[in-house]
């Protein structure tokens, strides 16, 4: 096949808009006025949708990998930001693994390119505004230092400091006397035998009154209010006391005696991450805990035990869940996580006070390079806007590479269609009515996964039923009493729904806002000329069996889309016999009626230009004819008259790409990746990203 885009066609196509009593608004200059309040309500549901807060975007590549990543976030007293991980550049200027932001994350550049070679996995700001940083591998090759060095205020190195340490700086706490304790996997200090846990001078060398060590590696330190430290991480011994995965030590270097973290963990598991509450309750991040008692995510109190009212609202998640890598605590008490994550997908979400997920908050970062993307650190402004750093090129609805600011409370990013994995990408994917099996493709992956759910007749109705942004499978079967039938993806159980009679359409979506799809059928009119009905069941509202909207007649097709990007479905039709869209918007209970397409056409409506809204689309004989919402119409020459429309984000930039299915291939021409083509499912497969084209 040797389809492409073809062209962008610079005309524009007259929208007209009716109100609630159907008075004409559709002048020429009236036209180009609501042209401009849509952009302006886009750029608004951008900053709403996605939970970016501002323009804050630093731009932190290594422009020769697809690999780099923020890991470590520190505030100064200024409002500057030091970040420091894996990459070459900041703001377009070389800056090699750690540089200095302006608080609007502009690149400093008074703050000098320190040319630290190796990735950077710990650092802290002394009270003179110098930087102690401690790296995982050799040493910098100008100073011919070891793993932990010090930069003055300015970005240059301070080659007064030379610790000589031989292996890997994993944490590092200043105490208030300029002391400074260090963990990671090390065996020697200047010389002399140190495991793990070491007290240096302010100038660098051994604090020989300071003799605790550990049996293994450790992984995070975090300073209380009292001057007592919390260390975690991959031990069972500290100073010859059987301490496990965690332990803390008295401000003068003793071990604290009183607390004892007593959760037993296998071998290799350990604790990533501490984050103290206002009332002395912390809260670790890591591993699970082999015997059960402490999750993923737990929270003890201050002597140690486990908060059992917090721990038991903590999701479990399934073996095959990675690590948590970052914790923090906002002001209102809710817990932001971030990792490095297979299941859950998304490598970012927050938590209530009470330990249940805030499934409100989900910016989905993800990456355009691999499947697996991580949220490595997490700081909290004093204004509550959140600093993300990992390895991530999206997030929050917009582009950012590794380092992004997001808003506290801001909407989630919508549920991606037909992403059934969770990595923000629609999944290429198919039902075979011959054997009743879905086939899902995951992102890179040659081999499907296999899910026999359903039978020949079924009609394809995937949506994200129990709001955790998965798509879930699921099918409408038809009957005097019809059923939905889902296979929920938050608990992989079945769940079966008597909703419809024979001859609805389902038509899936999240029609109350509440960020979990609604079961939904059309109706349309019995006789020429009726009253066709949406009917939907909200999850939102408890003891509500249904809900009822009267709109479209006979012959009409439903339409699934947000037309009106308020993160609620809207009723709308097509109507072949004139070829006019009529939506009912939900943000203002208006209707709009606009002129697109004729009778013959496919329906292809999805949000192609990203702004959340659902663009109006046609696809008519291997052309696709679109009305972006922000972009205007185009047309593009892409596949041949019998080929099945798939529209789908299938790179996960935020826009739906142009696709089609023809006797079993797949080809997709995708808006961040360009073209792909050739992946098989079987000649009668149905592909689920056709579901609702009409």
């Amino acid at each position: 096949m040797n389809e492409k885009y073809l062209q962008i066609v610079n005309s524009t196509k007259q929208q007209k808009t009716y109100n609630s009593n159907s008075s004409f608004m559709a002048s020429v200059k009236k036209t180009n006025l609501l042209v401009f309040v849509f952009i302006v309500i886009m750029t608004t549901n951008l900053m709403i949708y996605g939970q970016i807060a501002d323009g804050f975007d630093p731009n932190v590549l290594n422009p020769s990998s697809s690999v780099s990543s923020v890991s470590i976030i520190r505030p100064q007293s200024d409002g500057k930001i030091i970040i420091a991980g894996r990459f070459t550049s900041v703001g377009g200027q070389p800056r090699s693994n750690i540089a200095r932001l302006n608080a609007d994350g502009t690149l400093d550049t008074t703050f000098a390119n320190s040319n630290i070679t190796f990735s950077i996995r710990s650092l802290a700001i002394q009270s003179d505004g110098k930087i102690l940083v401690g790296t995982a591998g050799g040493s910098t090759q100008e100073q011919l230092l070891n793993q932990l060095v010090r930069i003055d205020a300015n970005g240059t190195l301070d080659s007064s400091f030379n610790p000589n340490i031989n292996k890997g700086i994993y944490s590092i706490t200043l105490q208030s006397d300029g002391k400074i304790i260090i963990g990671g996997f090390f065996t020697s200090i200047g010389g002399q035998s140190r495991s793990n846990l070491a007290r240096l001078n302010p100038d660098g060398t051994l604090d020989a009154g300071f003799t605790l060590t550990t049996n293994g590696t450790i992984s995070t330190q975090i300073s209380q209010p009292d001057g007592k430290i919390l260390i975690g991480g991959v031990f069972s011994d500290v100073g010859g006391v059987a301490r496990n995965r965690m332990a803390r030590i008295n401000a003068d270097g003793t071990l604290d005696m009183s607390f004892n973290f007593s959760a037993s963990y296998g071998g290799g598991r350990g604790i990533q991450d501490f984050a103290l509450q206002p009332d002395g309750k912390i809260i670790i991040g890591g591993y699970p805990s082999t015997d059960g008692l402490v999750k993923t995510l737990a929270r003890l109190n201050p002597d140690g035990t486990p908060d059992t009212a917090f721990n038991q609202n903590v999701f479990s998640f399934p073996n095959s869940f990675d690590n948590i890598q970052t914790v923090a605590v906002q002001a209102n008490g809710k817990v932001l996580l971030g990792g490095s994550f297979i299941n859950p997908k998304t490598s970012l979400f927050r938590l209530n006070s009470d330990g249940t997920t805030d499934i409100a908050f989900n910016p989905r970062p993800f990456t355009i390079y691999s499947p697996i993307r991580t949220v490595e650190d997490l700081l909290v402004q004093p204004d509550q806007k959140i600093l993300v750093g990992g390895f991530f090129t999206r997030i929050g609805g917009a582009n950012r590479n590794s380092f992004a600011r997001l808003l506290s409370d801001s909407l989630s990013v919508p549920t991606g269609k037909f992403d059934f994995d969770g990595d923000s990408r629609a999944d290429v994917s198919a039902y075979r009515p011959s054997n009743g099996t879905w086939y899902i493709y995951p992102y890179q992956s040659s081999s499907p996964i296999s899910v026999p759910f359903g039978i020949a007749s079924d009609l394809l109705a995937p949506a994200d039923y129990d709001g955790d942004f998965i798509s879930d499978i699921a099918v409408f079967r038809d009957g005097p009493s019809a059923y939905f039938y889902v296979l929920q993806s938050r608990t992989n159980t079945l769940r079966a729904d008597q909703f419809g009679t024979s001859g609805d359409l389902p038509v899936p979506g999240d029609f109350d806002g509440d960020l979990k799809d609604d079961l939904a059928v059309y109706r349309g009119g019995a006789t020429p000329g009726a009253q066709s009905y949406f009917y939907y069941q909200p999850t939102a509202t408890v003891g509500v069996n249904f809900r009822q909207v009267a709109w479209g007649t006979t012959d009409d097709k439903p339409v699934v889309g947000d037309f009106d990007g308020d993160r609620k479905q809207d009723a709308a039709v097509y109507r072949p016999s004139n070829g006019v869209w009529y939506v009912s918007r939900s943000s203002d209970n208006q209707f709009q009626v606009t002129p697109f397409g004729i009778a013959s056409d496919k329906l292809v409506p999805a949000d192609y230009d990203g702004d959340f809204k659902t663009d109006y689309a046609v696809y008519r004989l291997g052309v696709w004819y679109i009305l972006g919402s922000t972009q205007g119409f185009y047309a593009a020459q892409f596949g041949i008259s019998s080929d099945i429309p798939v529209p789908a984000d299938y790179d996960g930039d935020g826009k739906s790409d142009i696709a089609v299915f023809r006797g079993g291939f797949w080809y997709l021409l995708r808006s961040q990746q360009g073209f792909l083509g050739g992946l098989f499912n079987g000649t009668g497969d149905r592909p689920a990203p056709a579901a609702f084209v009409q």
